[in-house]
């Protein structure tokens, strides 16, 4: 628990942890939430369902390989645990076979970024999951169906910019700003 929480606590620290006699297919995961205002249990309720998916699949996910941000956007890829967590895909000497995240929009909100992982994945010979969304890039159309998760997670982003900026035009047209 300590080298966890000093490898998401220490953003000045990068190498990535060494790896256990794990027996079976080994997994990692990530898990994010966007900013100060939304829920911190989100992360253990995001883990817990990757874990469940990931013991129903028969893959272990030593903590070794569990990444994260906290009040971090998924609209820029300049994430500390996500950053760790695209190494370790990258790394064909980790161990890991899949990664499991909650789904394409806890991964990115951007879609350029989010076809970048899909394809990191698949040069790296390795499986991801999406326990919430359904997404497998095992399944013969992954790769349209990371490309519409990745265009609708885009655009919600866009539309709740939208609504913030006309929210923030109304409130300063009527003075409550």
């Amino acid at each position: 628990a300590d080298d966890f929480k000093g490898r998401f606590l220490n953003q000045n620290r990068d190498e990535q942890p060494a790896g256990g006699p794990w027996i079976g297919t080994v997994a990692g995961c990530y898990v994010r939430y966007s900013d100060e205002g939304s829920n911190p249990r989100s992360l253990a309720q995001q883990l817990r369902l990757q874990l469940e998916r990931a013991r129903q699949n028969d893959h272990f996910i030593p903590w070794e390989h569990v990444y994260g941000d906290a009040a971090i956007t998924g609209s820029t890829a300049d994430r500390h645990g996500y950053k760790m967590a695209k190494a370790a895909i990258a790394d064909k000497d980790d161990g890991i076979a899949v990664f499991y995240i909650d789904g394409i929009g806890r991964a990115s909100r951007d879609m350029v970024e989010a076809l970048l992982l899909g394809k990191l994945i698949e040069q790296s010979g390795k499986r991801m999951i999406g326990v919430s969304d359904g997404f497998d890039s095992d399944v013969t159309m992954s790769k349209m169906q990371l490309a519409m998760f990745a265009a609708l997670q885009e655009m919600f982003i866009d539309q709740l910019r939208s609504g913030v900026i006309r929210g923030g035009t109304a409130a300063s047209s009527t003075g409550t700003l």
